[in-house]
């Protein structure tokens, strides 16, 4: 009989463990999950932006505030749950915001050569018009 004992003790104190680590685990996620939230969205997604992809966010922001900040926490989410991993380019973001409706417009700049160097289209119209 006191080996059923002692194994009973065992196996109870082995439950009262895998318990207290369970609740632990839990409230860790829970604490994590909660930190998350906290997060500003837009820095999270700033933080996998590449190439242009700043600007792309900026403009989208600038011209569509409240449906860009939708999308934006969207992003953030998947990013933040491992879903969407790796860099967004600035090229993959405007596609994003464009098939959802936004048609986010750019500022575009042409550059073309001239002596060696690259100006402005503008500037270098206005020299040839000189």
């Amino acid at each position: 009989m006191s080996d059923d004992l002692e194994l009973e003790m065992i196996l109870a104190k082995k439950r009262r463990e895998l318990m207290a680590m369970a609740a632990r685990k839990s409230a860790e996620e829970e604490g994590v999950a909660r930190g998350a939230r906290k997060s500003d969205p837009v820095e999270v997604v700033r933080g996998v932006l590449t190439d242009r992809g700043e600007e792309v966010l900026e403009a989208a922001l600038s011209q569509y505030p409240e449906e860009a900040r939708r999308i934006v926490e969207r992003l953030a989410e998947l990013i933040e749950r491992g879903a969407l991993r790796g860099s967004i380019t600035g090229r993959q973001l405007l596609w994003l915001f464009r098939n959802l409706g936004l048609d986010v417009r750019l500022e575009t700049k042409i550059y073309v050569e001239q002596d060696g160097r690259f100006v402005p289209l503008m500037d270098a119209m206005r020299k040839r018009d000189d």
